[in-house]
């Protein structure tokens, strides 16, 4: 395909720019929606605590209790299992809003295009941010940058491992006084370490699926590159240039800071 095939206007450009807003807003909704679903969790976790506590379950026998604590620390992994497909869909925006944001710089804020101005906005944004490119210097910003998901289902985690000892010494008491045989011990037990093991996997599944610096970071490189490999294919650059397109789209490229008078 030859370049005179190719047609880039402004109307593509406002299209990709407002797709870039929205997938900004869908993040920003299920953000909420993980923070209402993680109060309701713990909420109800520690409502359920507090009845334990308080021996308002007096008429439970030993095993009902010790049943009734289980469920009660599972409640605080819910929010754990309700963030991976967030996390993952978050992961997917990321994604495309690097895949949009890369075309922009290269197919709009290089000045291949003759009849349109520079529009620059990407590119200056992916130079300047600390959250979607990686510079030099270790940006604290950048570790936690949308690692909302992350820090909750952590969170969540430590509450329940609180919990879970509470639950394991009663559980050590009703068997000291014979109250609860070793097998219903050991099947517990089992039952908190399998809890245990599925819930760090999902939170690292959680962490590599939604982590800026696990997608945007990474693949902002690779999209560049990818497009501007399309750009020599479709005509729009030749190889003389690839070496200036790459120094000026350079994701990594050093901040300059220059101080005007």
């Amino acid at each position: 395909m030859s370049k005179k095939n190719n047609e880039f206007s402004i109307e593509e450009y406002t299209s990709i720019r407002a797709e870039l807003i929205e997938r900004i807003k869908i993040m920003n909704s299920q953000e909420a929606s993980a923070l209402v679903a993680i109060i309701t969790s713990w909420a109800a976790g520690f409502t359920f605590a507090n009845e334990i506590l308080t021996k308002k379950f007096i008429m439970l026998d030993s095993f009902g209790t010790v049943v009734f604590q289980c469920l009660q620390t599972f409640i605080f992994l819910i929010p754990i299992f309700y963030f991976v497909p967030l996390a993952i869909k978050s992961g997917e925006n990321l994604t495309q809003m690097v895949s949009l944001s890369a075309y922009i710089r290269v197919f709009y804020d290089y000045p291949f295009q003759k009849k349109f101005k520079k529009m620059n906005w990407e590119t200056s944004n992916n130079l300047l941010s600390v959250v979607n490119t990686d510079k030099k210097e270790k940006s604290v910003i950048l570790k936690i940058s949308n690692e909302e998901y992350t820090i909750l289902a952590i969170s969540s985690y430590l509450i329940y491992k609180f919990f879970e000892v509470i639950s394991i010494k009663q559980l050590i008491q009703f068997v000291n006084e014979r109250e609860i045989t070793t097998n219903v011990y050991i099947i517990i037990i089992l039952m908190y370490v399998i809890f245990n093991i599925t819930s760090i996997g999902l939170i690292f599944l959680i962490h590599k699926s939604s982590s800026t610096k696990n997608t945007m970071m990474d693949k902002t490189k690779i999209y560049v590159n990818a497009y501007l490999n399309r750009a020599i294919e479709l005509g729009v650059i030749d190889e003389k240039m690839l070496k200036n397109a790459i120094d000026e789209l350079n994701p990594e490229k050093d901040m300059i800071i220059r101080k005007f008078l």
